[in-house]
């Protein structure tokens, strides 16, 4: 096998010991292993210490795996499935049911991914997996119909029971409902 390496008949990688060595599809192989058993998202370098191969080496292979494959990406130096992107919008639609808003802004820092990555795959995603509105005045902030609806109630309530002048920022401050809403059409 040594004389196939030296004669450079055969193509592999050695691991950071020393004493393995990998094909380069047997590699290809063992990244796609790694990226489902870690639920479509892995760290590249967590992934190099995984396969006990070299960083440069696992870059190389996962940006030519990213070409060949269209459902993955690579962001923020991590190996991201498609299935990953719909999961996490699941998991974006859970959070937008309970609370009944989300911001593309809180979304980035929990789950750390860039905020034009993220809204790009909301934006996908809305009416499909993820059931919200998404506002106008400002993108990135998703709201539930129910949410929107029940706000508006709020401030027609507020506008039926005024009895006497009052300002609009003193109405907004006592019924508590978001400043984008109150002066949505």
């Amino acid at each position: 096998m040594c004389r196939l390496i030296e004669d450079k008949l055969i193509d592999v990688f050695f691991t950071t010991d020393g004493k393995e060595y990998i094909t380069p599809q047997h590699l290809l192989k063992e990244i796609k292993d790694e990226l489902f058993v870690s639920g479509g998202r892995i760290n590249l370098v967590d992934l190099a210490k995984t396969l006990s191969i070299d960083l440069q080496v696992v870059t190389r292979k996962t940006t030519e795996l990213e070409k060949s494959d269209s459902s993955l990406r690579i962001i923020n130096g991590q190996l991201i499935s498609n299935s990953y992107i719909l999961s996490l919008c699941k998991e974006i639609d859970d959070k937008l049911q309970q609370m009944g808003q989300v911001s593309v802004g809180d979304l980035t820092s929990q789950y750390d991914l860039p905020s034009d990555f993220l809204l790009s795959a909301i934006e996908k995603q809305l009416g499909k997996t993820i059931h919200g509105i998404q506002d106008k005045q400002d993108r990135e902030i998703i709201f539930t119909p129910m949410f929107v609806e029940k706000n508006l109630c709020i401030v027609r309530g507020a506008l039926l029971a005024i009895t006497k002048p009052v300002t609009t920022a003193t109405l907004i401050n006592l019924i508590g409902v978001p400043e984008r809403l109150f002066f949505c059409e």
